[in-house]
């Protein structure tokens, strides 16, 4: 089975601008994130998914630069984003990940990708509920299941260019459709209350400092979730964000 990682990325943020390019400890958001999903043993490429509006070239040269190919689509409709990408990649299954999670665990989309192809689902996620930290989140879905989902939305709407403005994501139709297969990851403890994802400020915050407290190598779940326990005042810098606590 190929399976692919689908980088979902944009500059146009509506909380935090820009926030993919902004810099942690001397790299960029995005190149962080590629930095973290190059150590996914389970996937064969990662490809940025991306709009079509020029504000975002800046965003698919960088993306070249790192040898990262580039797809570029519908601003608002990522479902159909990711759709036409895996027409021209042709995964047997894509991971989504979005570029606001720069602390996401290699080993952690390992095992979702291990379960994943041992329990034959069409999606496996670990939003449902969610218990690993905010900012751990992927899910992976079937390139057929997927291609379902978009054929069933599309059909809902008469107009291709209203179609291609709807704001769907590529989870959403396929969690709420009992006719899929699905699988769940959860975490105990469950450990939501951390907040490593990134959309605001506060939130770059937090994330730098993870960077400059853990050396390279020891940027993984665990040491995570252990800098927490053992600096709590860490939830404190974005506790008025997070919805988890």
């Amino acid at each position: 089975m190929d399976v692919q990682i689908f980088l979902q990325a944009r500059m146009g943020s509506t909380r935090f601008p820009g926030k993919v390019l902004a810099d942690i400890t001397g790299k960029s958001v995005f190149e962080r994130t590629i930095e973290r999903l190059s150590q996914v043993k389970g996937a064969s490429k990662i490809v940025l998914v991306t709009s079509e509006k020029p504000e975002n070239d800046q965003l698919a040269t960088q993306a070249q630069r790192l040898g990262v190919p580039v797809f570029r689509g519908a601003e608002e409709n990522t479902l159909d984003r990711f759709y036409r990408a895996a027409q021209q990649f042709g995964p047997d299954a894509v991971v989504r990940v979005t570029c606001d999670c720069p602390l996401i665990d290699p080993t952690l989309i390992d095992e979702g990708i291990r379960l994943f192809k041992e329990k034959r689902v069409d999606f496996l996620g670990n939003t449902h509920p969610f218990s690993h930290p905010h900012g751990m989140q992927f899910e992976i879905t079937r390139r057929d299941a997927l291609e379902r989902a978009w054929k069933t939305q599309r059909d809902s709407f008469a107009d291709e260019q209203k179609f291609k403005s709807a704001d769907l994501n590529p989870g959403d139709p396929i969690t709420e459709d009992p006719r899929f297969r699905k699988e769940y990851m959860t975490h105990e403890p469950n450990l939501a209350h951390i907040r490593i994802t990134l959309d605001y400020p506060e939130d770059l915050e937090v994330i730098r400092k993870v960077y400059e407290l853990l050396p390279e190598g020891k940027r993984d779940f665990p040491h995570i979730a252990d800098l927490f326990e053992k600096r709590p005042e860490l939830l404190e810098i974005n506790k008025m964000r997070n919805r988890y606590l």
